[in-house]
């Protein structure tokens, strides 16, 4: 099994056994001991590939047009903010956020109208980028850490409370352990960082306060494992619906690189991409089905199908999938009508 393991509702699944590609049980320890864990389908959703891995699926191979693996990230809370304070200074400083990024979306509208929008909407959904004066300007003196936005989104009206998505970490291998434990001092020093920052710099920020911090660190890619279709730039830029589409992706490509860097391309149209069964199946498995982040996508692909929406839409595919075959009594996930 390549010497690791997984968890899984408070088990460590150490192995599993597998014949011809069929997996018949994960072997696993907890605290009452050894175990095993026998089911006719199984369904991998641990983000990293992990189950489908350990039973001999591959991932597929780096691009070399994008390399390296997406930055790590600690989302963190502030409370007490002045929402009103925070859109007007949008209203009035446009030039210090992304707006409008989709065509679809901006509609014809001028920066300044979208600023106008967003200010009439009244919900403290933000993005100061980077290439904005007043980000530019803090990276360049070194308050604030290269980083390509500062993503400001509502989580508790009654808190006067948001969500704050900016702090990155490059070179992290998701997958190791010791490699993800070495970032978080880094984390969580951009955290502070970040907090300060816009207590100083943000207006409707003067008076709001650190109020939590996200329970683990956010890994956006690991291992997208090879299945029997692979989700393609293409088939997301262009909106490409499928007949055997099992759920839906909107979101833009988004690959996100350390430092400033970020690659965001909106698809087509304001429009949306199915996403295939056969990117669910892993080669070689008889009886695995993955959803989530692990998908079989290129990279592009993979930065737009990777958020939650999508994620949740596979989950349900899988999960109904897996029992249609479990009560059919199918002899393989592949025999499946669509």
């Amino acid at each position: 099994n390549g010497g690791y393991g997984f968890w899984v509702n408070g088990f460590f699944v150490t192995s599993v056994t597998a014949d011809g590609g069929t997996v018949s049980a994960l072997n696993a320890v907890n605290k009452r001991g050894r175990v095993k864990l026998a089911a006719d389908v199984f369904i991998d959703c641990s983000g990293d590939g992990d189950l489908a891995t350990m039973a001999g699926a591959t991932a597929l191979p780096a691009d070399p047009k994008h390399p390296g693996l997406q930055p790590v990230s600690m989302m963190f809370r502030m409370g007490g903010v002045d929402t009103p304070r925070l859109t007007d200074f949008v209203r009035r400083h446009p030039e210090n956020c992304a707006l409008g990024e989709s065509e679809a979306i901006r509609d014809g509208r001028t920066d300044q109208q979208c600023a106008d929008e967003i200010h009439r909407q009244g919900q403290p959904t933000v993005f100061f980028k980077a290439n904005g004066p007043l980000l530019k300007n803090a990276i360049g003196s070194g308050e604030m850490y290269p980083t390509a936005l500062i993503m400001i989104q509502p989580t508790s009206t009654q808190r006067r409370e948001v969500c704050l998505n900016t702090t990155r970490v490059g070179g992290v291998d998701g997958t190791d352990a010791a490699s993800l434990s070495a970032a978080m001092g880094a984390l969580l020093d951009q955290v502070w960082q970040c907090v300060r920052f816009v207590k100083t710099r943000v207006p409707g920020f003067e008076d709001a306060h650190f109020s939590g911090v996200a329970s683990r660190v956010g890994i956006r890619e690991t291992r997208r494992i090879a299945c029997d279709v692979v989700l393609t730039e293409e088939d997301v830029h262009r909106g490409r619906k499928r007949a055997d589409g099992i759920g839906k992706g909107s979101h833009h490509i988004d690959i996100h690189e350390t430092g400033l860097g970020q690659v965001r391309i909106p698809v087509d149209d304001g429009g949306s991409y199915d996403i295939p069964w056969g990117c669910l199946l892993p080669r070689g498995l008889s009886n695995v089905i993955i959803a989530g982040r692990c998908l079989s996508a290129d990279r592009p692909a993979h930065g737009s199908a990777r958020v939650m929406g999508p994620c949740m839409a596979m989950g349900q595919a899988a999960g109904t999938a897996a029992a249609l075959v479990a009560s059919q009594k199918l002899p393989h996930v592949r025999t499946l009508p669509i």
